[in-house]
């Protein structure tokens, strides 16, 4: 074995200058897939006809390839050039094209591709107008609730593919309102929502705004009795009216922490005689300061008794 060790050597040495010579020098013709290589199409002219492809996005072929092995493995897909030319297309629906592939050397065979055919879908460009509303995530800090939200962008123009504008309800901006306790003045990116109330992806819609500039009020809140206020003749010192046990007493109201801090009740618009039901009900407005809100409606049914000083 020890005298065998340098002619082994020089055998193995040989043998690696064979393969490199052969594999190197010689590159003898292989065959190669190149997989996943993008498509590019050539759309320029269905922009002039008011069209637009809506399944172009990440759209690929295979490749298999030969040719000598040097220039085979050198290759990846981003040296190879596919292009689909749609420009002949003149009407909505569904369409055959046809890629052609440009390879970076001329000695190089196409043997197939994978899919010959590509099958392409094209729609009609609409533009519309849609309502932008503003949404609320979170909750304000306890004691707070959202008030009036305002913006600048109360619409919008959205452009694209038909049978996805037709989908589109309105167009979203969120408002992040968790522990506020004032007001809040920001700018929101919009979005696209669907009829169903869900956020639609897409890169075939467009909107000729990015964002919307929101002020958003944050309003104290404040649990108040109501004070009814009856009209002269109605009560005297002997027979008046109170509220029944069971009615309605109180009402939470909702403003600025200025006017709500200054109110330790809310009064009823003047209550007339004949607006009191035999019954006892009575459906009234309550008369509420500037800038405060009834967070349970500007008007209540209350329940009334009729008291006598000889009962009291």
């Amino acid at each position: 074995m020890k005298k065998d060790l340098s002619a082994k050597l020089i055998s193995l040495l040989f043998a690696i200058f064979m393969w490199f010579y052969i594999i190197q020098v010689q590159s003898p013709e292989i065959e190669r897939t190149i997989k996943s290589v993008p498509v590019q199409f050539t759309k320029a002219q269905l922009e002039g006809k008011n069209l637009m492809l809506i399944n172009d996005k990440e759209v690929t072929i295979n490749i298999k390839v030969k040719g000598q092995r040097r220039y085979i493995m050198g290759i990846n897909k981003s040296d190879i050039t596919v292009m689909a030319d749609v420009s002949a297309i003149e009407t909505t629906g569904t369409h055959r094209v046809f890629p052609n592939v440009v390879m970076p050397y001329g000695n190089i065979e196409i043997v197939e591709q994978n899919p010959s055919a590509i099958m392409v879908t094209v729609d009609r460009v609409v533009s519309e107008k849609r309502e932008v509303r503003i949404v609320t995530s979170g909750n304000p800090r306890n004691g707070y609730t959202v008030g009036d939200i305002k913006t600048t962008s109360e619409k919008v123009t959205i452009k694209g593919a038909e049978s996805i504008i037709s989908g589109i309800a309105y167009v979203a901006a969120t408002v992040d309102v968790s522990g506020k306790n004032e007001d809040i003045s920001t700018v929101e990116p919009l979005y696209l929502v669907g009829t169903s109330d869900t956020e639609i992806y897409t890169p075939y819609v467009t909107i000729d705004r990015e964002s919307a500039d929101i002020h958003c009020a944050i309003l104290k809140k404040k649990t108040l009795d109501i004070d009814v206020k009856f009209a002269d003749g109605i009560n005297n010192d002997k027979e008046w009216y109170d509220l029944d046990a069971n009615s309605v007493k109180s009402v939470e109201v909702a403003g600025t922490a200025a006017a709500i801090d200054a109110l330790d009740m809310v009064e009823t618009k003047t209550v007339y005689k004949n607006m009191i039901k035999e019954s006892g009900e009575l459906e009234v407005e309550l008369s509420l300061p500037e800038g405060v809100k009834s967070l349970d409606g500007n008007t209540v049914t209350l329940k009334l008794k009729r008291v006598s000083k000889e009962n009291d």
